[in-house]
């Protein structure tokens, strides 16, 4: 996560020691904290899927819930 908000990604390597590659953009988010956004997102364990809790954008505006199920499951189920 950068510090602007935005889900990076990193390629891994652990073949003959911990390789890594330069970080990439995934996309925007509207988390920005400093406690590097612990419970604020989480991963299936492919890597494809993301869940994010954000705050609303404007205080005291209208503010909805989104409740996604079985938003982990693999696609087409």
């Amino acid at each position: 996560m950068a510090e602007n908000g935005t889900v990076m990604s990193i390629a891994v390597e652990a073949r003959s020691g911990l390789k890594t590659g330069p970080p990439k953009p995934l996309f925007q988010s509207d988390i920005r904290n400093g406690s590097f956004c612990m419970g604020q997102y989480g991963v299936s364990a492919s890597g494809e899927k993301f869940l994010v809790i954000e705050t609303p954008r404007a205080p005291g505006g209208n503010t909805q819930m989104h409740v996604v199920s079985n938003w982990d499951a693999p696609r087409g189920q």
